[in-house]
């Protein structure tokens, strides 16, 4: 158990779900693009969607503070680490549709974004040259409406897949919801989900599992 003021995260009941994954004062300056910072209370590698919405509506469940960390390339992690757990995404399952029309891929959202994008192009599908050169994973890109060389998510994205946690929790309980673009509310690097992570609540109340892309065939 370790005491998070008012909450409590319990080790062991997190071990119980998902075993030897979970890792206790874990640093995480190495899973950082700046290399910096500390540990953090416990750290929570999850490899598919499944795992990453299992392991968020646990936190739910039990009230704990919890980030979910991508890619690292766009976090500055304080010396001082991360009180409660990170939930490390490698989810990266991916589905291209290149029958489609338009052509369409489906990934989690612990992908790389640039791989995707390149994995794209030796398919010959074009829609995201933008991208190839962004380090980040694609749940990020999807939250902060990524964008470089005059595209971005906004211009690509069909609908994302969200675990969302609804504001009176006494009533509602977490849901499975398909956002269509329009959902997003998207404008120059933000989305409706970047700006309600800016309310200084201490766990997410929405999070990206997957997302589906539009493509084009290169010509």
């Amino acid at each position: 158990m370790i005491a998070l003021g008012l909450h409590v995260l319990d080790l062991h009941l997190l071990r119980t779900n998902f075993g030897s994954r979970l890792q206790e004062q874990a640093p995480l300056a190495r899973l950082t693009a700046a290399r910096l910072g500390g540990p953090a209370d416990a750290l929570l590698e999850i490899e598919t969607s499944q795992e990453l919405m299992d392991a968020v509506l646990l936190a739910w469940e039990q009230d704990w503070p919890f980030i979910v960390l991508g890619g690292g390339s766009n976090v500055l992690i304080s010396d001082a680490g991360v009180r409660g757990l990170v939930i490390l995404n490698r989810a990266r399952q991916v589905r291209f549709a290149e029958q489609a029309e338009p052509p369409t891929v489906w990934a989690e959202s612990g992908v790389n974004f640039g791989l995707l994008a390149r994995q794209a192009a030796q398919r010959g599908l074009a829609g995201l040259e933008w991208a190839a050169g962004i380090p980040g994973t694609l749940g990020g890109a999807v939250v902060g409406n990524a964008g470089a060389h005059g595209g971005d998510m906004a211009g690509n994205l069909i609908l994302a897949e969200i675990l969302d946690l609804p504001d009176d929790r006494r009533q509602d309980k977490p849901e499975l919801q398909v956002w269509p673009v329009e959902k997003l509310e998207y404008a120059y690097r933000s989305s409706v989900l970047k700006r309600q992570g800016r309310t200084g609540r201490s766990r997410p109340s929405a999070v990206v599992l997957a997302a589906q892309l539009r493509l084009e065939r290169s010509a």
